[in-house]
């Protein structure tokens, strides 16, 4: 996430102008670098250190979800449904991504099969030609 995007996600979610730094505030900013990691965990899955980072952002935002559970009851369920809405889009985004990517390995696969194809008939194609000429007689 770079600032620009940090910045906008803080003027949606912000109570007054100049709160940078409120519990629902921070809750939303860890909510969308989970999803940040979540996504590169999704592509690395042996990336052992950024998974532990996303443990440690998940603790911290449990943390403070449970902090305005105790001292703000009303505003905890606002956090969660904007929390969950933010969930569902990125899902949607997701599913997209994956189902690109689905198609690009379909395309890529039966594009190789062409290939390999071609070249299986300019072999056949080859060999055809170097069997049909006849072998000089020796005298």
């Amino acid at each position: 996430m770079n600032r620009a995007q940090k910045k906008d996600l803080i003027k949606s979610y912000q109570k007054h102008d100049k709160d940078t730094g409120s519990p629902q505030v921070q809750i939303m900013i860890l909510t969308e670098r989970i999803l940040e990691v979540t996504r590169h965990l999704d592509t690395h899955k042996k990336d052992n250190h950024s998974r532990r980072g996303l443990l440690k952002m998940v603790e911290n935002r449990k943390k403070l979800l449970n902090y305005i559970k105790f001292s703000k009851p009303g505003e905890y369920e606002a956090v969660v449904e904007r929390m969950e809405k933010m969930k569902s889009e990125a899902e949607k985004v997701k599913v997209e991504a994956m189902e690109n990517t689905a198609q690009g390995k379909l395309k890529k696969k039966l594009a190789s099969k062409v290939k390999a194809k071609a070249e299986k008939a300019e072999t056949d194609s080859k060999t055809k030609k170097i069997s049909s000429k006849k072998p000089k007689s020796k005298k």
